[in-house]
């Protein structure tokens, strides 16, 4: 599903970059344009069957909302690099298609 897959891009984004933060350059669409990084965190299938789509947007705007989830659930301080990796496996487990 795209919204899925949007999730875990963001969520392996905050992986690489930390909680969302708009002063830091990883967090401006510019920047994630430029790399295109929708391609890097986006499975192919989708991006190939969606030439024209605007990942970045989504990833980032999800990016925010991940880490707001993550700031609430540690008591507002955000959680570790190792911790967002536990998370991104729980979400790939509730996934239909996990274990076939």
């Amino acid at each position: 599903k795209l919204s899925d897959a949007v999730k875990l891009a963001a969520i392996h984004y905050y992986v690489w970059h930390g909680p969302y933060d708009t002063s830091k350059e990883a967090f401006s669409l510019a920047y994630m344009k430029e790399l295109r990084l929708g391609e890097q965190l986006m499975p192919t299938p989708l991006v190939t069957a969606q030439v024209d789509y605007d990942w970045e947007t989504r990833i980032l705007t999800e990016s925010q909302k991940i880490s707001e989830i993550f700031s609430k659930l540690s008591n507002g301080r955000g959680i570790s690099a190792s911790e967002a990796k536990v998370m991104y496996i729980k979400k790939v487990r509730r996934l239909p298609m996990y274990g076939t």
